[in-house]
C-alpha cells in the first residue's frame, strides 16, 4: 500500500515519524473533529461493538471509546500501535486486507484517513473484509488522490453495500464521507 508520499505506512510512520504525529496537536483535534462529525452521521447505539480501522496513534479511538462503544482499533504499523497501546486502548496489529475477527464481530466500523493508504487495486478486497466482520454499518473517510480515485472507490462500495456520500464541515474543511449499510 501506498499514498501520495510513495511509501507505505510502516515505512512513512517509522518511529520518529510516528512520534511526530502523536505529538502533534493539530492532528490530534483534526483526527478528533472528523471522527466526531462521522458520529453525527451515523447516529449509532452507545455500547456497539466498532472497529476502528487504521487507528494510527488512537486519536479517533480515544474520542470512540468516550463515546461510549466497546471499540477495537487496528493498524499495519506497529510504530503508530506502540503509542495507542500507551493510552490503554484495545488494538491488534493487521493488515486491512485480511481482518483477523470472525464474521460479523463487530457492529459497525469507522476509518478515517486511512483508505488512502491502500492501492486502488486493493479497495475490492478491503470493502470485502468490511463487510465480513460487521453486522450493520461502517463510515470511511479518506483523501483521494483525485476525483476519479475516489468515483472508483465509490463504485466498488456500492457493489457490496448500500452506499452514500455524505458531506461534512464547511469550505475548505468540508470533508466526505461514505456510509456503507451492509445488505442483508
Amino acid at each position: 500500500m501506498t499514498d501520495i508520499l510513495g511509501k507505505s505506512p510502516d515505512e512513512y510512520y517509522n518511529f520518529e515519524q510516528a512520534e511526530k504525529y502523536e505529538l502533534s496537536g493539530a492532528f490530534k483535534r483534526i483526527q478528533a473533529r472528523m471522527t466526531q462529525d462521522a458520529l453525527k452521521i451515523v447516529k449509532w447505539e452507545k455500547g456497539s461493538k466498532v472497529l476502528d480501522l487504521g487507528c494510527g496513534t488512537g486519536f479517533s479511538t480515544i474520542v470512540l471509546k468516550n463515546a461510549g462503544f466497546k471499540v477495537i482499533g487496528c493498524d499495519i504499523n506497529p510504530n503508530m500501535l506502540r503509542f495507542a497501546a500507551n493510552k490503554g486502548l484495545k488494538i491488534i496489529e493487521c493488515d486491512m486486507k485480511n481482518l483477523p475477527f470472525s464474521d460479523e464481530r463487530f457492529d459497525y466500523l469507522i476509518s478515517i484517513s486511512t483508505i488512502q493508504w491502500a492501492d486502488p487495486k486493493d479497495y475490492s478486497k478491503i470493502l470485502e473484509e468490511i463487510c465480513r466482520v460487521i453486522s450493520k454499518e461502517a463510515i470511511i473517510q479518506f483523501y483521494p488522490k483525485s476525483e476519479a480515485e475516489f468515483d472508483y472507490f465509490y463504485e466498488k462500495c456500492r457493489k457490496l453495500f448500500k452506499a452514500n456520500v455524505v458531506l461534512a464541515g464547511e469550505g475548505n474543511k468540508g470533508k466526505k464521507y461514505v456510509t456503507l449499510k451492509k445488505r442483508k
